[in-house]
Parts: structure tokens; C-alpha cells; sequence
């Protein structure tokens, strides 16, 4: 075993042993699944060191172009004492602030942080913590404000570190401002989610221990109470359990605070000589203090905070533990997505809600989080790959052998014709690897290789499409292919419709369906006799077994070959095939029949062959699940290499922006020497890289390892973008006098993507996914709220 293995086992290992990582967290969840555009305002606080504030300021003045003006501002810092009358007496400082007004961002402020110190003594300016501060931004803002930070980075700012205690916080302003529109619910589920996935939280934030002084935990007290699921408080409720209760267990009266009348508890920290607790005001991980002093700012704890400095009454929650890594985009969307989840979903259990969302089953997001946070720790790729099947319904023990060839790879099950309501973003250097392209939109991972071009790739499925694609841009590499329609009608005779095929195609022809897959041996062509299998079908039980058996495959949502399988069994399977064929001419196309030695399955990933074994004999299999191997002739390494290389002149002759997509390539050798490719199978959903043979499964593990680094690297053309790719299917459908309404049944072409019908988007259940719907007691990790109390006893 090499050092890089056995680092990484061990990574694993120790993850397994502590927490939950960062793929499919809820911080990476609520940034990528949760969050969704909208006008929601955010104020962004950001702290840095490494420039004198004068430097500072001539950067952001310059990137905004507003000049700034200097203002001094008088600070209630540490408390000094009292007055006779009880009153509380604070230190104050004068501090000194530049004000930009922009056109961009509106008013911005920079100023030197005090963090409430009396007497901050002789510093170095470059040492200063310098915080910037918005007014309330919206989304498109966002990205103005991270040129800034891009700015002051490149000039040498510096962010946290383990002896830096700098920061990002994001102000979310609630309910527009409207604090009597405020639905308290929402509030109480958004503590509820960060409370219950804390865990989690830290994992993707490594707070250093230098911050965290700062970011202090909900106490015990209060954690039992909100991840209680009969806790429904009014915004009274939540202000008394929060402030006055919180703060007399702070006072170390755990037991008084949680069972004491509300009246005993609020006379008992009135009572105090200093009733504020830093840790429930201000130093806490999620500060709700200023949206329940806007509530209720007659309250004699909102006005000592407010009269202290301590905290001023805004319609808005404060999440203040994100690291400053100069990255303000991905804050904004987490803490706006997180507020977002809660109006949506209520207290939700956050493995069955993104299960629910995106059909990723949660044993595969859990999978999904331990690998991710092995790949953030080592930097190793993570590769995510699934087989064709309803992870609920399909019986996994049948893959448990071939699972064997998955070697450091996840391996899950998506449904055939069903799609996710979000996807699941897999963070770090994730490569997912689709089966199928509606899968775009149950899980993506930083690299997506089949992906590429992936409008084009649904496109040319279909085969008359696929034909006048390769011809066009690779002439020679396919046989000519003509549309049924073109030569024939749906009405007449099939003896007459056989003798124009012959006509047309005097040294034979092959027939298909535009959007058949997996023909094998039971090829329909001019030595067929096409009256004889259509009469038979017509008086067979076809129908009836066909029926019986997409009955049952649809239960099971598995892959579309093994329906076929079972379809072919019947002895009437070609007289059907023909029958729906000639029925449909403008589903249907005609070739050149080519005389066929030998037919290989290619696998073109992300633009270049797999090799390394992966190319197979499309017939070899046959005999050997046949059990008849003792008749099988073996290729000789110079005709894999022949085909290998044909395949890939034919990838190469492509447009470089469509060079790097991915197909199962079908080529055959002929008998006159030459070579043609049968079909180019656009997508990766060749079966020989999943199920069929563990050595392609293993070829493409390698290709998969390495293709974030080619990408890096520039060797990867990702092609062109979503609207792009229409634009050009526009464009060659109009060269190529195809009608999208006849040819593409069920789909609509749309200006970035292409729906099809046959597929369903799932929607997620609330009644599978709301913890207060779930029986039991509510969870922290794998305590239970009695167990919280106990701890305060």
C-alpha cells in the first residue's frame, strides 16, 4: 500500500470516528440546494489585517469611485461603574471612520475595529484589524463587493489564521425590515437547523481557536428547548427563553432559569448588578438579540443593551462565525439559504430533505460528506458513480459483487425516468460521472465530464440527428443515413415499402428506430423478411408480455437494457420492432448496409478513448454469458488498436468545442478491411462501464482520478455554454431540414435546455422529511433533549 492510501484510509478513518464533513453539510447544502435568488437585503461586515486603513481606503474609494470622507464617532466600550442611582457608567473612545457613498453599494464604511477594549495602546497599523462595512446589499451587489475583496487581497490583506481573530458576518434582514411581518416559526427553524447541525457547521468553518472565544454556543437550557419539536413560542416566548432565561443560566442558575415562572426569572436578572452577558447579546455563533430588541425595544434588557453599545434594535439575524477567506458570495447564499430552507421546510432532517430533493438516498449522502471531507483534508479527487435503479426499490445485494470494481469510488442509485427537484452539489474535487443527462439536476460535482456539451448530447440521441452530425463533421466516419420518411408513407404496403428500400439502397440496407438502443444481432435489414415478422406479430401474445414486463421494470426504475432483454425473449420481439418501425417512418432511418466482420464497443471519455482494456467485442459477451466460450475466435491487439485509433481520428476531426464530449462508440471492422462506426452512443451510459465488465470499470476509475487535473491544466475544452449549445442545434436542424416536433416527441426545446416529457421531476414530501413530524424525542447528534437537561442539572 503507498503513503498517499494509507493517508487516506486513515483520513477516512478518523472522520468516521469524529464528525460529519463538508459534502452535503448544511452550510454547502443551504449555499447550493437551498438558496434561491430573491430580494432578501444582507449587510456584510468584513475584518482583515495585513494594510494600513489609509491604503484601505484609497483601494475600495478607487474600485467604487466615490471619494471617502473621515468622521469621528463616540463608542461606548467596557463598563466603568455606576452612579449613585444604580445607573451604569461606560468607558467611551472616539472612533474614527471613512464614509463612502457609492452609486454601487450605497453607503460603506471602514473603520479600525475595537471589539468593546478601552485602551487599545500603541499598535502597528498593519496589524489593525480594519473592518468594512455595507449597508444592507442584494444579491447582485454581492459580486461588486467581492472585487473588492479580490482587490484587497491581491494587495495584501490577510484574513484568519490561527493567531488572527478576523471574520465575515452577514446581517439578513427579516421580513423586509416589516418587524410586525416577521413569522416567528421561521425564526425558531433557522436556530433549530444551526443548532442541530452544529457539528457540521464547525467541520466546514475550522474556526481557529483564537476566534472562538467569540462565537459562543447556545446554552444547554436553550439548545433542549429549541430542538424540542412542541416548541411553538410567540415572539414573547422566544425573546424570554433567549435573553432572560439564557441569561440566568449564564449566571449559573441552570435549574431556576428553565423552571421558574418567566416573572421570577426576568425579577432575578433585573435584580443582578450587571445583567449583560456578553455571550447571549453578542458573542454568540447566531445573534438574534438585535431582531428581539426591534420587537419589543421597551423591554429593560433592550434598553440596557442599547444604552451599553452593546447591541442596537434592527430587523435582522446575525451569522458572525465565517472565516475571512475573501470569499463574501458564498456566506451571503448560505446564510440567506439557511433562512430560506426554514420558511420552505419547517424543522427538517437534513439527510432525508436532500434525499427528498434530489433522489440522492442519505446512505449515499452520508457517503458522500465522510469522502468530501477526506478530499478537503488530502486534496484527493472524489468520484461519484451510480447505477440505474430506485435506490428504495432495487435490491442492492444484486450489485454487491460488482461493487468490488468501485474501488475508492461512491457508488449510488438514481431512478431511470425521474429527476431531482434541486441537485445535490458535491463540494471539494468531486467528479460525477452521469449515466444520463437528466441527472444534471439530481447531483453535480466540481468536474462533470459527460456532461459537456450535455444539450447536445440529449440531442443526438436521436440517431437520424447523430447521423448527420458525424457525416457532417467526420465524412466517411458512418454510413449514409436516410430519414424512413423521406422515402416511404405510414399507409402503404410492406411488400411495396421493401422493394423501395431495395431500390434505394441496391447493396442493402439496415433499418432503426431514431431513438432505439441496444439492437445487437436482431438487426433489421434487407435480408430480413419483413412480411413474415410482421404477420407474426400481429397474431402473437407480443403486447400482452411486453406490458407484463414494463410493469415490473417500472417498479423497480432499472435500467432501460434490461427491459429490453426481456423484450427480445419473446419470439415475436422483431415482428413488433418492424410493425413500430414502418408504422412510424418519421421516427425511423435507413443506412447502408456495410458487410460487418467484427463490432467493438469504444469508450470516448471527455473527447479521448479510454483504452486500457475497456474496448470490447460487442459479440464476445455474448458467448460467454452464453456459456459457450470454447467458440469464441479472440481479437487480435492490433485490431483493438486499429479501431481504438479510428475512433479517436473521427473525435478529433470535431470542432475543438465539441471535441471533449463522451460516447460508447460502436465500430466495426468490415470484411473488405476498412472500419465504420455503427453508432457514436453520445453520454455516459454505455453498460460496459458499469455493470458488464470490472475492467472498464476500472479504466474509467483511472480517466476520472486524473480528469480534474486535465481540466486545470487546460487539456479539457469544456465546451460551449447552455445557451450556446441551443443556438447551434437551431442552426444544424434548420441545415439538416429537421423538424423538432416530429422528430423529438415530448420534448421542448427551450433557449438553455431541452425538457423531455417521458422524464418526471420528483417533489419532495414534508411528510418524509419534517422532524416535527417524526415520532420521538427531537436529536442533538445522538442526544436526546432529556439528555441536554441532564447536563444542566
Amino acid at each position: 500500500m503507498t503513503f498517499k492510501k494509507f493517508a487516506r484510509i486513515f483520513l477516512i478513518l478518523l472522520i468516521g470516528l469524529t464528525h460529519t464533513g463538508r459534502s452535503a453539510d448544511l452550510l454547502t447544502t443551504a449555499e447550493n440546494m437551498f438558496y434561491t435568488s430573491d430580494n432578501t437585503r444582507v449587510g456584510i461586515e468584513v475584518e482583515f489585517t495585513g494594510l494600513e486603513i489609509e491604503k484601505v481606503v484609497r483601494i475600495v474609494s478607487r474600485a467604487l469611485n466615490a471619494p471617502a470622507t473621515s468622521r469621528f464617532i463616540p463608542m461606548k466600550t467596557t463598563l466603568k461603574g455606576y452612579d449613585k442611582d444604580g445607573t451604569a457608567i461606560y468607558n467611551e473612545e472616539l472612533l474614527q471612520e471613512y464614509v463612502l457613498n457609492t452609486e454601487a453599494l450605497g453607503e460603506v464604511i471602514l473603520k479600525i475595529d475595537n471589539n468593546m477594549v478601552s485602551d487599545t495602546g500603541e499598535i502597528d497599523p498593519k496589524a489593525a484589524v480594519i473592518e468594512l462595512v455595507t449597508a444592507p446589499i442584494r444579491e447582485a451587489q454581492v459580486d461588486v463587493l467581492q472585487e473588492i475583496m479580490n482587490r484587497l487581497k491581491k494587495a495584501g490583506a490577510l484574513g484568519t489564521s490561527a493567531d488572527r481573530a478576523v471574520s465575515i458576518q452577514t446581517n439578513v434582514e427579516i421580513a423586509d425590515g416589516k418587524i410586525e411581518q416577521v413569522d416567528w416559526k421561521q425564526i425558531v427553524d433557522t436556530v433549530r437547523a444551526y443548532v442541530k447541525y452544529e457539528k457540521q457547521i464547525d467541520k466546514n468553518l475550522q474556526v481557529p481557536k483564537i476566534r472562538r472565544k467569540y462565537l459562543k454556543q447556545f446554552t444547554p437550557g436553550f439548545v433542549a428547548k429549541i430542538l424540542d419539536t412542541n416548541y411553538k413560542p410567540s415572539a414573547r416566548g422566544l425573546y424570554d427563553d433567549l435573553i432572560y432565561r439564557q441569561t440566568l443560566e449564564h449566571m449559573g442558575k441552570p435549574k431556576a432559569a428553565w423552571r421558574l415562572p418567566i416573572n421570577e426569572v426576568r425579577k432575578r436578572v433585573l435584580a443582578a448588578k450587571n445583567p449583560i452577558v456578553p455571550e447571549v447579546v453578542k458573542q454568540n455563533r447566531l445573534r438574534l438579540s438585535s431582531l428581539l430588541m426591534k420587537a419589543f425595544p421597551e423591554d429593560p434588557m433592550s434598553k440596557l443593551y442599547n444604552d451599553s453599545g452593546w447591541a442596537k434594535a434592527r430587523p435582522l439575524i446575525e451569522f458572525r462565525e465565517r472565516n475571512n477567506d475573501f470569499n463574501v458570495v458564498a456566506p451571503f447564499k448560505q446564510s440567506v439559504g439557511l433562512i430560506q430552507a426554514a420558511k420552505q421546510h419547517g424543522y427538517y432532517d437534513l439527510d432525508k430533505l436532500v434525499y427528498s430533493l434530489s433522489g440522492v438516498s442519505e446512505d449515499t449522502v452520508k457517503k458522500l460528506r465522510k469522502e468530501g471531507l477526506a478530499s478537503t483534508l488530502s486534496g484527493d479527487t472524489v468520484i461519484f458513480r451510480y447505477f440505474i435503479g430506485d435506490p428504495k426499490a432495487v435490491d442492492q445485494a444484486d450489485y454487491s459483487e460488482m461493487k468490488k470494481a468501485y474501488a475508492d469510488t461512491v457508488v449510488g442509485f438514481l431512478p431511470l425516468k425521474e429527476y431531482g427537484e434541486k441537485p445535490l452539489v458535491v463540494p471539494g474535487e468531486s467528479v460525477v460521472f452521469h449515466r444520463l443527462p437528466l441527472h444534471r439536476n439530481s447531483i453535480v460535482g466540481k468536474y462533470n465530464p459527460t456532461l459537456i456539451n450535455t444539450n447536445l448530447v440529449q440531442a443526438l440521441e436521436n440517431k437520424y440527428a447523430e447521423g448527420r452530425f458525424w457525416n457532417e463533421f467526420s465524412p466517411g466516419s458512418m454510413p449514409e443515413t436516410v430519414l424512413l420518411e423521406h422515402l416511404i408513407s405510414s399507409n402503404e404496403d410492406v411488400k411495396a415499402i421493401a422493394q423501395k428500400l431495395s431500390a434505394k439502397f441496391p447493396n442493402g440496407w439496415v433499418m432503426k428506430g431514431v431513438w432505439d438502443l441496444g439492437s445487437e444481432k436482431q438487426i433489421v435489414t434487407d435480408k430480413t423478411d419483413i412480411v413474415g415478422e410482421v404477420e407474426g406479430y400481429l397474431k402473437s401474445d407480443f403486447n400482452e408480455h411486453k406490458a407484463r414486463v414494463e410493469a415490473e421494470y417500472e417498479a423497480a426504475g432499472t435500467a432501460p437494457e434490461y427491459l429490453l432483454t426481456e423484450l427480445k425473449k419473446h419470439p415475436n420481439y422483431m415482428g413488433y420492432k418492424l410493425y413500430s418501425m414502418l408504422s412510424s417512418p418519421e421516427l425511423s432511418i435507413v443506412q447502408n448496409r456495410v458487410d460487418i466482420d467484427r463490432e467493438f464497443r469504444v469508450e470516448v471519455v471527455a473527447g479521448k478513448v479510454l483504452g486500457q482494456g475497456s474496448t470490447f467485442d460487442r459479440w464476445w459477451y455474448t458467448f460467454k454469458y452464453g456459456g459457450n466460450m470454447h467458440e469464441y475466435v479472440p481479437v487480435p491487439k492490433s485490431t483493438i488498436r486499429a479501431v481504438e485509433q479510428f475512433a479517436q481520428r473521427a473525435v478529433n476531426q470535431l470542432p475543438k468545442e465539441l471535441r471533449n464530449m463522451t460516447f460508447g462508440m460502436d465500430i466495426a471492422t468490415l470484411k473488405n478491411g476498412g472500419l465504420i462506426m455503427i453508432e457514436s452512443n453520445p453520454g455516459g451510459n454505455s453498460n460496459f462501464l458499469f455493470e458488464e465488465e470490472k475492467i472498464s470499470v476500472r479504466a474509467l476509475r483511472e480517466r476520472l482520478e486524473k480528469f480534474p487535473e486535465e481540466v486545470r491544466s487546460g487539456k479539457v475544452n469544456l465546451g460551449l455554454s447552455p445557451e450556446k449549445q441551443m443556438d447551434f442545434l437551431k442552426q444544424k436542424f434548420a441545415d439538416w431540414k429537421i423538424n423538432t416536433g416530429k422528430l423529438y416527441p415530448g420534448m421542448d426545446f427551450k433557449a438553455d435546455r431541452i425538457v423531455d416529457a417521458e422524464f418526471t421531476q420528483t417533489r419532495s414530501n414534508p411528510k418524509f422529511y419534517r422532524a416535527e413530524r417524526s415520532k420521538g424525542q427531537a436529536h442533538l447528534g445522538a442526544m436526546t433533549c432529556k439528555d441536554v437537561f441532564a447536563r444542566v442539572k
